[in-house]
């Protein structure tokens, strides 16, 4: 992994310190020891190259049924991920499959905000049966739940403490494919796999090809390669934990190059980030040990769920997202605007 990249094993008895400094740092890190069955993860991977090998007008079957639905497929072009960040950008060259589950919001959840729960639109059984994508995002919970309780333990809080805020949340397992063709077209200047971005929630659970593409922002203000090892999942931290800790722990803001072209085939890279949110109606606000009279909170409370479909709409309408920005001055020497 290197010096910039922690890799932490969840059952040692190091693993809360090696979060903390992972999470102050850079806010990238890997695990193992994470207790994931291996069968589970195969079967993800083997789905999501199915569902990428099915036809044009199959997978453009599943689009989303509106703007504020983040279930189904996602055609290549059709989001801009720097929008997210306050930054124009040409399309992002990725295609990509999103499911939730099935969860439910809560009474309390806003009406315009519950297209956050939107049903998940899949191919017939017959053309590409979902089992495995299931499975996989079931299994993804309880080892979400697993990290956040050592978030909470380095962050001096009562186990569950960030569970109870995000059990009832519009996760979202994605599947994503970036693929470059032998004699594709030029690309766009400034265009990308994924534009620079942060990612919008709590925390990210990443299963990735063990390939170059994935960069992330250093503190030196440099990208920096980051390449899955194996039997490891790259894990990050979201805008929420970021506000929630009033920086101490930082959102980091990565992007994805597009595969490095082959001569007689096309180059393909897969990833498959499970996005744990905070509940929609739950309200962010900085923690006590994190701010003080010569530290003050940075951000203004804030709702999960609006801050979630605000960054959601931001890439797919290509207009800035209009909601709260973790990155302030960081990013400014790769061309994202100071917030």
């Amino acid at each position: 992994m290197g010096e910039l990249f922690s890799r932490i094993d969840l059952e040692a008895a190091t693993a809360v310190a090696e979060v903390e400094r992972a999470c102050r740092s850079v806010g990238f890190f890997e695990v193992v020891g994470h207790g994931v069955d291996p069968m589970v993860i195969a079967d993800m991977r083997a789905a999501a190259e199915a569902f990428f090998a099915l036809p044009p007008e199959v997978k453009q079957a599943c689009a989303p049924t509106g703007s504020d639905s983040n279930r189904g497929y996602i055609a290549k072009g059709a989001e801009t991920s720097s929008y997210s960040v306050g930054l124009s950008a040409p399309p992002d060259l990725f295609e990509a499959f999103n499911m939730g589950g099935g969860r439910s919001p809560s009474a309390t959840v806003r009406p315009d905000l519950r297209g956050l729960y939107a049903p998940d639109v899949w191919p017939a059984e017959s053309i590409w049966p979902h089992s495995a994508m299931s499975a996989y995002f079931e299994a993804m919970v309880p080892l979400a739940y697993k990290i956040l309780d050592v978030f909470a333990e380095a962050l001096e809080l009562d186990a569950g403490w960030f569970v109870e805020r995000v059990d009832t949340a519009p996760d979202t397992l994605r599947a994503i494919q970036y693929e470059s063709q032998p004699q594709g077209a030029d690309l766009v200047e400034g265009q990308l796999g994924m534009g620079p971005h942060t990612d919008y929630g709590v925390l990210t659970i990443l299963l990735a090809d063990p390939v170059p593409g994935l960069q992330v922002l250093g503190p030196d203000g440099a990208w920096h390669d980051l390449i899955a090892t194996d039997g490891a999942f790259i894990i990050n931290i979201g805008d929420l934990i970021a506000q929630w800790t009033n920086d101490r722990w930082v959102s980091a803001v990565h992007r994805v190059l597009p595969p490095a072209r082959l001569p007689d085939r096309p180059a393909i890279r897969r990833s498959i980030p499970f996005f744990k949110e905070a509940n929609a109606d739950t309200v962010i606000r900085c923690l006590e040990s994190c701010c003080s009279e010569s530290r003050p909170a940075r951000y203004e409370p804030m709702l999960a769920g609006e801050h979630l479909m605000a960054k959601l709409l931001g890439p797919r309408l290509q207009r800035t997202a209009e909601t709260i920005s973790t990155i302030g001055e960081r990013a400014v020497g790769v061309g994202i605007p100071a917030k």
